[in-house]
């Protein structure tokens, strides 16, 4: 059986070769997003203060004097908003750890600009996805290897093709908007059929 339980594992090894995402024009990037709604947000402020000064120019009018208008302080709460979520998002999830909870800062952020181990493997851990297609093809590969080298380490073989299957479940394109296509089921389908098939095999030898 670990014959066919090979050629099932070429099967998933090519299906790495379809298409899994689609990172088109079909949607708006995550920069262009962003840009769209400061663009909003401006034009929202800018209209405001139009409707402000035209008020205050007619009010003033009927009295015979029209009364300089600042807009500046409208702003000013909206401003130091962004500014603070700009610098919110630009902190490190470890740097957030610490001031949410200081008694952290020895394990993750000793020192400015020091991260120690666990802090680094924090901090990467929201592109942890990105990498979900690579990651699952090295654990493949791995396990392939195993069933050349070491015929009886199913478990092993089992454990490591869950991994893959785990990481290609989380996988996500380069630009974090990309659309899955059919290659990707095709993959994740023939990954399951693998496992189901090894872990069969398994079972069945374990019996025996």
């Amino acid at each position: 059986m670990i014959k066919y339980s090979r050629f099932i594992h070429v099967l998933v090894l090519c299906t790495f070769f379809l298409p899994f995402f689609y990172t088109g024009c079909g949607g708006p990037s995550a920069e262009e997003k962003l840009k769209a709604e400061d663009q909003r947000k401006a034009d929202s402020i800018a209209g405001t203060s139009d409707i402000l000064i035209s008020d205050t120019f007619y009010n003033d009018s009927s009295n015979e004097s029209i009364t300089e208008l600042d807009t500046t302080n409208d702003t000013t709460p909206f401003i130091a908003k962004q500014d603070t979520s700009k610098n919110d998002k630009e902190k490190s999830i470890s740097q957030q750890i610490v001031e949410a909870y200081p008694i952290f800062k020895i394990f993750l952020n000793p020192k400015p600009n020091i991260y120690r181990g666990i802090g680094t493997t924090i901090n990467v851990f929201p592109y942890f996805f990105l990498f979900g297609t690579f990651l699952s093809l090295l654990f493949l590969l791995v396990s392939f290897l195993v069933k050349f080298l070491e015929k009886n380490a199913q478990k092993t073989i089992l454990v490591l093709e869950v991994i893959a299957f785990i990481f290609l479940y989380n996988a996500s394109s380069y630009d974090y908007w990309g659309e899955k296509l059919w290659g990707y089921w095709v993959s994740f389908t023939a990954i399951i059929l693998l496992i189901l098939f090894d872990f069969y095999m398994w079972w069945k030898n374990r019996k025996a």
